[in-house]
């Protein structure tokens, strides 16, 4: 008991003794001395972390700005006048000319053109050491300095540091990256706009323990022969790289070198500025590099060139004076060689040649004598530009064209003593001549006795107070004619402008090499016009607004694009170019084929039925039905190859024939089985039996020998025209078909049928009324169409009608979507309408498909009517007074043809070359079954009249259709006729070109 007592006793009064409590605080010292340690590790890893990053980001901001401005150097550049791509070449500094605006405004700045010589600062830089001086160059290439230079003195050196905010760190080697735009703003001011990139490395300023690559790098052609390497400039030792001591050393780029410049390489070094001993090796500072190679565009190897001018020598001194303009196209050759060239608006003429002897021959246009010698010996060496001058005198009585652009402050036309000229404004004569105005925008052609058309292009920023092109005509010897213009440089304007070019390739865009067409008219919907100048520009300034454009095609030209552009938004001091491509107009004739001897038709379709691997049109025809015999007629087309005889394509009698057991009225062609095969469907003039059918191609080319599929309309009609078009969007084929009472009442309707594929349809809505509330009986419905009319991306309905003999209507129904119309519109038409196709006739770029009518206002009188689409409305509206039926929109067709005769049916098709869809249409003229085919060549309007295409009668003109039947890439018509009561024939007409 005592022991355990005592034991207890011990444990109450234990406590830590006096080397316990060192051992513990030794302990946690420990521990607290690697928990400071572990911070201070994350604070530096972090630091350096963050320094890594900021030193990454600035080298791939100067990597890729210097990249992107490199590879444009020498765009649209004046090559031949010398304008180099690159003009200086240092370590750490390069100058080069490049059209990098490509004529936009950018952040709020206009784009600039070469640097004018005649405005400050006409060099670069404007002080200092000169690397560039501004020439006398026709281009739209700036200049763009990538330099370290920050105080503009054309020299890196320690003066270019700390002059930034972010040059202010430790790191006494680093440069602000800038980059330096030099160009003219048209508005007699050079302008110098730079801005900040990154904070690279430059030179050593401060002593390192490493020699960094310079910025630039160049290889250039060093002996004028491309089959040896190009060699590193400043590479003494020749061993591909710049070691240590070259870097030092390397000088920039003498001049006679830089057009042999290939390749540039880039290096972008980028530090940190936060001292970490680790870097002691690169004087304590983290180090990023990033490189990028690019190869120099228009860089001259060996060739030389040759430029000068071909003028009016007046006084016939042999000497090109001040006042005497050029020349446009005189051919200029290289004697003895194939070479030549022609002189350009202002007369000049460029030539680029390998080096060695030459003589340079002028050839004296018509009507001129030379007052200098017409050939000229020189010798080029490599590089070298040489200039030559050819002056010429007139034989013919010359006069002088001259004038000044002023700026027109209180707009009134006239020039007060306090406008100043305008300089570098461009005028054009229609004979090809240009030039620009002087400094005091005085402007002089020398030009022989005629009559010339002048016209000035609005500089940036000015409008017009005077018309843009006046008439002047030099009539004697020494005549003087002074055209002046005034512009107005107020409000901040936008730029409406372009080219009228001739479209060789006739692809509707306008490719390398394809010229220009001077004195087209083009109109602005403010009213205001000008006319093409020699190279086929043409420009508008205008206030802010939406604007449509026009060009009135020229005399035997037509249109790859379309005439008119409409809602063009211009917003201040922006660009908007617009391109009317235009080609030479062809007529096309037709060559009269008789195929076959029918039964009265009654319609015709036209496709591939794939009977063999031609690819070639096969024909079906519906005819009335004559007991015993097959009234749908299938003629294959007989093609082999391109000298098959046209007068063999199809045989008198048809390949094969089926029964309908009814009048076939209508016929549609699509595929309908899904095995992309063409199957046919039939419309037929009965109502009291199946009166629609389905019959499904086979193997061959064979139509089914029965209907794979029947249906009956509604209301007891029969069918008079159908249509194939996907409705609700679900990829099958659906079917409207256009419906007429029996009974002469002037009734009927349309009814749409949903495909469920496979060929199989359903009746989804049967329509007989028109008008918001359906109060309107529909009439006979003779034409059904499709197309998006409202651009909602569903195809709507349109159909026509006839409300008696010789009355009807047209009348729009929109689609909802889901294969369901409702109706919209309806428009006086005011005949009865035969037949009618939905199709943009590229009147404008609006994409909106108009309506084309054929109607019959007598038994042999009628029309064919176009409503042009106007945001889903159609038609112009009524000025007249007219009073319209109920519902009718107050609108008339935008165009009409007398079609000479009543118009029965019409087809679309491209007579010619051009953007215009065209149309043929058929009539009858003549209660004696005689009608006439007529094709309308349009330009998005239809024209005074048409071109009859048939040599004989061959009967009214029921029902046609377009196809390639000999596949020489024309257009050519079927027409089914009717010759009696109960015979027709069937008739091809092959288009050719005259």
């Amino acid at each position: 008991m005592t022991r355990t007592k005592r034991i207890r006793l011990r444990r109450r009064t234990a406590g830590f003794t006096l080397v316990e409590m060192v051992f513990s605080m030794l302990v946690l010292g420990v521990v607290l001395i690697a928990l400071a340690g572990i911070f201070i590790l994350f604070q530096r890893s972090a630091a350096t972390t963050t320094d890594y990053a900021e030193a990454q980001q600035n080298a791939r901001i100067a990597v890729d700005f210097i990249t992107e401005l490199l590879r444009q150097a020498g765009s649209q550049t004046d090559y031949f006048r010398g304008q180099r791509a690159i003009v200086h070449a240092g370590p750490y500094q390069v100058v080069i000319n490049a059209d990098i605006d490509n004529g936009r405004t950018i952040d709020g700045l206009g784009p600039l053109t070469a640097l004018h010589p005649a405005f400050n600062p006409k060099t670069v830089p404007p002080t200092g050491t000169i690397l560039y001086y501004a020439g006398s160059y026709q281009s739209t290439a700036e200049t763009i300095v990538l330099t370290l230079d920050s105080n503009d003195d054309g020299v890196i050196s320690g003066g270019d540091r700390g002059d930034d905010p972010e040059e202010t760190g430790l790191n006494r080697n680093l440069f602000m990256l800038r980059k330096v735009i030099y160009g003219y703003n048209g508005a007699g001011r050079n302008e110098m706009r730079s801005s900040n990139l990154a904070l690279v490395r430059g030179p050593n300023l401060a002593p390192t323990w490493t020699v960094p690559e310079p910025l630039f790098q160049y290889w250039y052609d060093h002996d004028d022969n491309p089959a040896t390497p190009d060699r590193l400039w400043g590479d003494a030792n020749n061993n591909g790289v710049l070691d240590t001591g070259e870097i030092g050393a390397v000088t920039e780029v003498t001049s006679v070198n830089l057009p042999r410049i290939r390749k540039i390489r880039t290096t972008a070094t980028a530090e940190s500025n936060h001292y970490n001993k680790r870097y002691e090796t690169n004087g304590g500072f983290l180090s990023v590099s990033m490189n990028s190679e690019v190869f120099v565009r228009n860089a001259t190897r060996s060739s030389s060139n040759i430029y000068g001018r071909v003028y009016h020598d007046v006084d016939s001194d042999g000497v090109l004076d001040v006042g005497e303009t050029g020349i446009y196209n005189v051919e200029v050759r290289v004697a003895g060689t194939s070479r030549s060239t022609r002189t350009d608006n202002f007369g000049n003429f460029y030539l680029s040649l390998p080096p060695g002897d030459y003589s340079i021959q002028e050839i004296d246009p018509p009507g001129y004598t030379s007052t200098t010698a017409n050939l000229v010996s020189i010798t080029l060496a490599a590089g070298q530009t040489q200039v030559v001058y050819f002056g010429d005198r007139s034989n013919l009585p010359v006069g002088t064209i001259r004038g000044t652009v002023f700026e027109d402050l209180d707009q009134n036309g006239v020039r007060n003593g306090e406008e100043r000229g305008l300089p570098s404004v461009l005028i054009s004569l229609d004979n090809g001549a240009e030039t620009y105005t002087n400094n005091t925008g005085y402007y002089s052609f020398v030009v022989q006795q005629g009559t010339y058309q002048v016209v000035e292009t609005d500089p940036v920023g000015y409008s017009s107070t005077t018309p843009n092109s006046a008439s002047a005509t030099i009539a004697n010897e020494g005549d003087t004619v002074t055209v002046n213009f005034g512009d107005y440089g107020g409000p901040v304007y936008g730029t409406l402008h372009g080219y009228v070019y001739l479209d060789t390739n006739e692809d509707g865009a306008r490719g390398s090499g394809e010229e220009g067409l001077p004195n087209v008219v083009v109109r602005v919907s403010t009213g205001d016009s000008t006319m093409t100048n020699a190279k086929g520009y043409f420009k508008f300034t205008l206030p802010p607004g939406t604007y449509s454009l026009t060009e009135t095609d020229p005399v035997g030209y037509t249109s790859t694009t379309v005439n008119t552009y409409t809602n063009i938004l211009i917003a201040p001091d922006t660009f908007v170019v617009r391109y009317f491509g235009d080609i030479l107009e062809t007529r096309t004739d037709f060559v009269e084929i008789h195929i076959s001897n029918t039964d009265r038709v009654l319609s015709v379709a036209t496709e591939d039925l794939k009977e063999d691997a031609m690819k070639d049109q096969d024909i079906v025809l519906g005819t009335a039905l004559v007991t015993g015999l097959g009234n749908m007629l299938v003629f294959h087309n007989e093609w082999e190859t391109s000298t098959t005889p046209i007068t063999e394509l199809f045989k008198s009698e048809p390949t094969y024939r089926r029964d309908a057991g009814q009048n076939i009225n209508a016929m549609s062609r699509g595929d309908l089985s899904g095995d992309n095969v063409p199957d046919i469907v039939t419309g037929l003039d009965c109502n009291a039996s199946p009166n629609i059918q389905i019959w499904f191609t086979g193997g061959a080319g064979v139509l089914s020998t029965s209907p794979d599929a029947s249906y009956i309309t509604g209301g007891a009609n029969v069918v008079m025209d159908s249509k194939l078009a996907d409705l609700d969007g679900d990829g099958d084929p659906d079917l409207v078909v256009g419906l007429r009472s029996p009974l002469g009442i002037y009734s009927g309707g349309f009814q749409v049928f949903r495909g469920e594929g496979g060929g199989s349809f359903s009746s989804h809505q049967y329509v007989t009324t028109a008008g918001s509330t359906g109060s309107i009986s529909l009439g006979e419905i003779w034409a059904v169409e499709t197309g998006d009319v409202n651009g909602d991306g569903y195809e709507d309905v349109v159909i026509g009608s006839h409300g008696n003999a010789f009355s009807g209507h047209v009348d729009v129904y929109l689609n909802d979507g889901s294969g369901t119309v409702s109706w919209h519109a309806r428009y006086r038409a005011p005949y009865a309408v035969n037949d009618l196709k939905v199709v943009d006739m590229m009147e404008d770029d609006a994409g909106d498909p108009d309506i084309v009518a054929a109607v019959a206002s007598g038994p042999t009188t009628g029309a064919v009517l176009l409503w042009l689409n106007e945001a889903g409305v159609f038609g112009q509206p009524d000025t007249t007074g007219f009073v319209f039926g109920a519902e009718e929109t107050p609108r008339w067709p935008h165009d009409w043809v007398d079609a000479q005769g009543a118009a029965l049916c019409l087809s679309i098709l491209h007579l010619n070359r051009d953007i215009f869809p065209d149309i043929a249409y058929g009539t009858r003229n003549s209660v004696l079954y005689e009608g006439n085919i007529y094709v309308l060549a349009c330009y998005g309007t239809l024209p005074d009249g048409g071109q009859k295409i048939n040599q004989t009668y061959s009967g009214e003109i029921i029902t046609m259709d377009v196809a390639d039947f000999n596949k020489d890439n024309r257009p050519d018509l079927v027409v089914g006729t009717r010759t009696s009561a109960a015979q027709g024939k069937l008739v091809a007409y092959f288009g050719r070109d005259l």
